[in-house]
């Protein structure tokens, strides 16, 4: 099906739907058309083959290093999988022929000198008491207060501050989140000073933008990091992380790096405190602002003096006691937060689920055996308690068999991860590893007539022009 048509036209028809499905593609749009017009000028014709993909991916790269080679690799591949949709014959590289694709370098994290500086280097920005040196100092400022990304600086509209309830508004932003953002007494202040210098200029309009453009528009992120380049050049830094240069992106590391750093050195629950950085910076997953933890050589001192003292005073006696190091009450912390949430990195949705199954199995042990959740041990969660608890989800909470089977997977999941901690409840732990799933009746699949798939296709496909492959019976 792939032969009659040119790569590029497949790459837009791929395009076309990833983006009717509200993917952006911005770079792998690049990346992709790139490709295509690199087959078809090489005379390829025909399904996708290793060849022309290595012949691309290694040939026409502009830096070559494996990890290049296998970033652009992983941008082939969801391509690949829609070619291979449409021919069978589709080949792609399915291992990870150059090593990993994905990395993240230790950034800059800017000093106090160096944040100040920088603020005072963007007020001498011409034309004196104009707008443009308040709007680029206020940026930066604001960016180093914050955490905000740079873009969702730049997307800010006036009707997105609110300064009497002190917080911001960051509306759709990376992975199409909103989100408020509380600021501090002396942000309010300086987005007061700003906001006078930019009433000068402009109407403050809801939807104008807070930080405007000569043109009257929002500004543009290229014009943003010229005018960050020029200034970074003019003080002379250098880069102390993994990148060759100081990056505007490195003020939100800095933000996220100082917070945790003070929370450390006073004391505070990081784990509580973690859940709540990520929200207010709007990551994704908590692994990713756990990452500053390992990634960033400052914390790593931070952490690490920390966890000498608690080994030495009061972890010194959970560390060197073996009922208390694996007590049941610690292990299912760890589990939740150090294996689940950190390690694994797996999604809320998957927590949740956990969380749900051992709420349940800690409620319907105290009421059946009498034990607070404190006081429960590995060797109160025998064959006959699972059991008991699983039998009880059937019969008092109607559960069925797969939401039986998932709570059952839940617990087993707990139970492999303690074995490593607790030798001494091995026998009880492989009694209930050994408790089987419950089988259930799958329903039958269904089929759709040759005749009727036809007749399907042609009404999705009319008015893309295209043909449909004749469906064999």
């Amino acid at each position: 099906m792939t032969g009659a048509r040119t790569m590029l036209s497949l790459a837009k028809d791929y395009l076309s739907e990833r983006r009717a499905l509200g993917f952006a593609l911005k770079m792998e749009s690049h990346q992709i058309t790139a490709f295509a017009l690199f087959a078809d000028e090489s005379g390829h014709s025909g399904p996708l083959t290793k060849d022309i993909v290595l012949n691309w991916v290694q040939g026409q790269a502009k830096r070559t290093s494996p990890f290049s080679w296998a970033r652009r690799l992983e941008v082939l591949r969801p391509f690949a999988r829609y070619l291979a949709r449409l021919d069978p014959d589709t080949e792609f590289p399915q291992t990870a022929t150059f090593g990993r694709s994905h990395r993240r370098l230790a950034p800059h994290i800017y000093s106090e000198r160096e944040i100040c500086d920088l603020v005072a280097a963007a007020w001498r920005l011409g034309p004196e008491g104009g707008l443009r040196p308040a709007t680029y100092a206020t940026i930066f400022g604001l960016i180093a207060a914050t955490g905000l990304r740079r873009s969702e600086a730049l997307h800010l509209r006036c009707s997105d501050v609110d300064l009497d309830g002190a917080f911001l508004t960051v509306r759709n932003t990376k992975f199409r989140k909103s989100r408020h953002v509380p600021i501090h007494a002396t942000v309010v202040a300086e987005l007061r000073r700003y906001l006078a210098v930019r009433a000068r200029h402009g109407a403050l309009t809801e939807d104008s933008p807070l930080f405007l453009s000569p043109a009257g528009g929002f500004i543009a992120k290229r014009r943003i990091n010229k005018v960050f380049q020029k200034l970074r050049t003019n003080l002379g830094w250098t880069a102390r992380g993994g990148y060759g240069a100081v990056r505007l992106h490195d003020l939100r590391h800095t933000f996220i790096c100082r917070r945790i750093q003070l929370w450390h050195e006073h004391g505070a629950d990081i784990d509580n405190a973690m859940a709540a950085l990520s929200t207010y910076v709007g990551h994704a997953k908590i692994s990713d602002t756990y990452w500053y933890l390992t990634g960033v050589p400052e914390l790593m001192a931070v952490a690490g003096k920390r966890f000498e003292v608690f080994a030495s005073t009061v972890g010194g006696g959970i560390m060197t006691d073996p009922k208390l190091a694996s007590s049941f009450p610690i292990l299912l912390q760890r589990f939740f937060i150090a294996h689940l949430g950190n390690q694994r990195a797996v999604s809320s949705r998957t927590i949740a689920a956990y969380r749900d199954a051992f709420r349940l199995l800690l409620g319907f042990a105290e009421a059946t055996i009498g034990t607070a959740p404190t006081r429960l041990t590995l060797a109160d969660l025998d064959a006959q308690l699972i059991l008991g608890f699983l039998d009880h989800l059937e019969k008092e909470r109607s559960n069925g068999a797969r939401t039986r089977n998932a709570r059952l997977a839940a617990l087993r999941s707990f139970l492999k991860y303690a074995a490593h901690y607790d030798l001494t409840a091995l026998p009880v732990i492989e009694q209930v590893l050994a408790i089987p799933m419950k089988r259930f009746d799958r329903p039958v699949l269904g089929f759709c007539h040759a005749r009727r798939c036809r007749r399907s296709l042609r009404r999705r496909m009319r008015g893309h022009g295209q043909g449909i492959a004749r469906c064999s019976a």
